[in-house]
C-alpha cells in the first residue's frame, strides 16, 4: 500500500488509489441527488439495494469509501 501525503489534502487509503474527501463527498452528493430525484427515502433505497440505511447515509455524507459491490448494488437499485 502506498502512502502519499500532500499538504492541504486529507486522503483516505485504498490498495491502489487515494480518494480525497472532496471526491468522496462528490460521489455521495450525486447519490443523494439521484435518490431524492426519484422521491425515495433512505429506507426505500436501503430496501431496494439491500445496503443498510447507515451505510448509505455515510456514503452520501462522504464519510465512507464504499466497496465496488456496494456501488454496484446502489447503481442497480437506482437504474
Amino acid at each position: 500500500m502506498l502512502i502519499r501525503r500532500v499538504p492541504g489534502r486529507d486522503y483516505r487509503m485504498t490498495k491502489d488509489r487515494h480518494f480525497n474527501r472532496g471526491e468522496l463527498k462528490g460521489v455521495g452528493r450525486r447519490l443523494r441527488l439521484l435518490r431524492i430525484g426519484r422521491g425515495w427515502s433512505l429506507k426505500k433505497l436501503s430496501e431496494i439495494s439491500d445496503i443498510s440505511v447507515a451505510a448509505i447515509r455515510r456514503i452520501e455524507l462522504g464519510e465512507s469509501n464504499p466497496s465496488l459491490l456496494t456501488v454496484l448494488a446502489l447503481v442497480e437499485a437506482l437504474d
